[in-house]
């Protein structure tokens, strides 16, 4: 998948498999529209990393870091790229997959519990870019992180967890025009979020609510510091391997921005 995002023949160079994949995360069923809907979010993260100097990326549960590897060839350093995950283990097969090694490929990657204080203890705010490879502690980059990264990842924990990792990923933010963006799992409104936790999911949002994570009483930021965008997009259950529905046969993609102002 990689190409540049000035490339309008991308779609069609990606692998029938990749089709099926990106298909699945978005809940896009339809060809064009998958395509317009890379595209135009990609260009607006991934312009970061060639407008800022020392623009930081972080990719939050990264797997095989597939990902974090379209932002690079795209425009966005390589350098300033960090991905993070439980273990490193998928990431370590990222390498078999695209055929590269540590070395030709130095992507750098931090293994850790996203809620555990030793991996994310918020140092002091500082304006010196840290070696990536280096990092000691994820709160490290409090206050320098451009673009945060956060597909299927939300959903894996309960509300009470989702909103302390809406804070753990907000204190990392530069202070103005950054952004956290991601998809997972939601519901077009409460009552059908309330239908669609069950076995694998123990919490979900409907667009409002997702917004009231955010900027809400408990949410990190006020309503006036960030733009937020939300929308649900339907999908089959067959598109997304595992999923839970509400019951009727309705199964929805919660797609998401937020926007440091």
């Amino acid at each position: 998948m990689a190409s540049s995002l000035n490339d309008h023949s991308i779609y069609y160079r990606i692998t029938e498999d990749e089709a099926k994949f990106l298909k699945g995360c978005t809940g896009i069923t339809d060809d064009d529209e998958l395509k317009h809907h890379i595209l135009t979010v990609q260009a607006e993260a991934y312009a970061l990393g060639k407008t800022r100097k020392n623009a930081i990326m972080l990719d939050i549960g990264c797997c095989f870091g597939n990902d974090s590897r379209k932002a690079i060839s795209d425009g966005f350093p390589l350098s300033n790229v960090l991905c993070t995950d439980l273990r490193k283990g998928f990431f370590d097969i990222g390498h078999k997959l695209f055929k590269t090694t540590p070395k030709t490929f130095p992507l750098a990657f931090f293994e850790g519990d996203i809620f555990d204080t030793e991996f994310t203890y918020p140092y002091p705010t500082t304006t010196k870019i840290p070696n990536l490879s280096a990092l000691e502690n994820i709160g490290q980059l409090k206050g320098q992180v451009s673009v945060i990264h956060a597909s299927s990842f939300f959903h894996l924990f309960n509300g009470e967890k989702q909103q302390e990792l809406a804070h753990i990923l907000a204190q990392l933010l530069l202070t103005q025009r950054s952004i956290i963006l991601g998809c997972q799992i939601g519901a077009p409104t409460d009552e059908k979020a309330l239908a669609t936790t069950g076995d694998y999911f123990d919490k979900i949002f409907s667009p409002k609510a997702w917004k009231e994570l955010w900027i809400g009483k408990n949410g990190p930021f006020k309503p006036d510091d960030v733009e937020i965008h939300a929308n649900v997009r339907s999908f089959t259950v067959d598109e997304v391997l595992g999923a839970t529905g509400t019951g009727d046969g309705e199964y929805y993609w919660l797609e998401w921005s937020v926007l440091r102002k």
